[in-house]
């Protein structure tokens, strides 16, 4: 495999996983649809997420393929898939899909999915910081949401 065609095949892996997590937050918002619009929303921004990157296949990349794992990156797939067949079998309770959906987005921080564009391409950096900060944000979104429902469940 050539360098293009390895910087190819991690993108569409990262689209993917990107896809993947847009499905579980879409049987969230089927599961649990008083909060429809809550997991509809972040379904959205994972959407986004996954063209953004598509985007990138226009401009050349170069990736830090040493700090990328893509065993990593298809265990987590792998995951997200599993829990949106179990929470489209109804296994999950609200609480237990915002513990998992905080699983997902804290790992893709602490995998540092995002971190290995090596580029000086203005795209790719903007790209970058936009999946880097999303992220951030769901989890406090969803940490946030969790807390709601603790202290609701709790009165």
């Amino acid at each position: 495999m050539t360098p293009r065609e390895s910087e190819a095949s991690t993108l569409l892996l990262l689209i993917e996983h990107e896809l993947a997590l847009k499905e579980f937050y879409e049987a969230c918002a089927e599961a649990f649809p008083e909060h429809k619009n809550y997991w509809l929303e972040i379904a959205s921004d994972e959407a986004g997420h996954a063209e953004a990157i598509r985007d990138l296949f226009d401009v050349t990349v170069t990736l830090n393929m040493a700090r990328f794992k893509s065993a990593a990156v298809a265990t987590s797939l792998s995951y997200v898939k599993d829990s949106t067949a179990q929470l489209n079998g109804g296994a999950y309770t609200m609480n237990e899909a915002l513990a998992t959906a905080l699983d997902f987005e804290k790992a893709m921080i602490d995998g540092q999915f995002f971190e290995i564009f090596n580029t000086d391409s203005q795209k790719c950096i903007d790209v970058y910081r936009k999946l880097a900060e999303d992220t951030r944000n769901h989890v406090k979104k969803i940490e946030s949401q969790w807390v709601t429902q603790r202290v609701a469940k709790d009165s």
